[in-house]
């Protein structure tokens, strides 16, 4: 059941910070040559596929962590102590998880409020701190992967 957990974990995150990758890295910079209201109509098209893909991904994570650190906490007898890799791990990904709450129930109602007005500056501006936002959550991933391995 262990391995279980730790595939659908690993799964999630690469879902999680690879989805973030091409978000920022890609499709982002891929768009920009676009007019403002069609870069903005289209990027607000694929958040509203992304950001609830990266939500399970996220919830998927969480779940499987906490499900890891149970079992492992349960066959110790009361003598557990978490690593620093996983507390940091940890923080970090709730870190990460915080700033999507804000970014799906903030930032993207914004935007498409904006789009619905048909007021593309104001959208476009919610856009830019909405990717903003998925660069430091890209980085924050970048960062729990790197601890995960180098810690």
């Amino acid at each position: 059941m262990y391995n279980l957990l730790k595939f659908l974990h690993v799964l999630s995150i690469v879902a999680w910070v690879g989805g973030l990758f091409f978000a920022v890295g890609l499709l982002y910079p891929a768009l920009r040559p676009l007019a403002e209201q069609e870069r903005v109509a289209s990027l607000a098209r694929v958040m509203q596929r992304f950001l609830p893909a990266v939500a399970i991904a996220a919830l998927l994570a969480l779940l499987s962590g906490l499900g890891m650190i149970g079992m492992v906490s349960f066959h110790a007898d009361g003598g557990f102590r978490m690593p620093l890799a996983w507390t940091l791990m940890s923080t970090l990904g709730l870190v990460m998880m915080a700033l999507l709450v804000y970014q799906y129930f903030g930032l993207f109602d914004r935007l498409e409020q904006r789009a619905a007005a048909g007021d593309w500056a104001a959208a476009a501006s919610v856009l830019a701190r909405l990717r903003t936002g998925l660069a430091i959550t890209l980085a924050l991933g970048v960062a729990t992967v790197a601890v995960v391995f180098l810690a």
